[in-house]
């Protein structure tokens, strides 16, 4: 936690109006079953806590990745923060694990105490450029027929973040990265996608941090 709130504070210094972390950045995407475990479902709860408190006065937006559990079922989500605030939670519409349900397109869920707007399809305007709307989407939902990031642009998101932990096999960057430049191409719109680095790497798995 304290890593990524190094990096929140660099993203503000350097005057970065949307930063956004990798897929499920507050536990790591390796978990397998340990998602299962309420310890470290409540922990990454109190790291967003904490990264919430950290953002009241930064300037910036920023997208980070957990497991939550709404009502009685677990979810991969993006929390949305700006200046101390929990904006949203999204959450991925096509999970590629069985840890994981598919999101709601839109309801609302309790944190805190409070009720925060959860859902795929839920949109955040830069209330200093109106030009400015960010639509969000989570590692596969990329690789779906339809993503997400389509209902979005059709709903007029400019900006599409995609927080990912995508395994690294032979040819996968450069076939990222085509399809994600035919994508921008189709839809006009900016796509930013942040991977999970090589420390999450494991015997089983090898992440290689491929951002774009």
């Amino acid at each position: 936690t304290q890593s990524i709130i190094k990096q929140m504070k660099l993203a503000t210094s350097e005057h970065i109006e949307v930063a956004i972390f990798p897929e499920l950045s507050l536990t790591g995407s390796s978990n397998n079953r340990l998602f299962y475990n309420e310890t470290l479902i409540k922990e990454s709860h109190k790291q967003l806590e904490t990264l919430i408190e950290a953002s009241k006065e930064l300037n910036t937006l920023f997208s980070v990745g957990l497991p939550y559990r709404h009502l009685s079922s677990l979810y991969n989500v993006m929390a949305i923060i700006f200046k101390g605030q929990l904006l949203a939670l999204i959450p991925q519409q096509y999970p590629n694990s069985s840890h994981f349900r598919s999101g709601p397109t839109l309801t609302y869920t309790n944190f805190n105490g409070q009720e925060i707007p959860f859902g795929t399809s839920i949109l955040f305007r830069n209330e200093n450029d109106h030009s400015l709307l960010i639509g969000v989407e989570i590692g596969q939902d990329f690789w779906n027929i339809v993503p997400p990031s389509i209902n979005h642009v059709n709903a007029g998101a400019t900006l599409i973040l995609n927080g990912s932990s995508h395994i690294e096999i032979m040819g996968e960057p450069q076939k990222r990265r085509e399809l994600l430049k035919a994508h921008t191409y189709k839809t006009k719109c900016a796509y930013v996608l942040s991977s999970s680095g090589t420390n999450e790497s494991t015997t089983d798995s090898v992440f290689g941090g491929h951002s774009l």
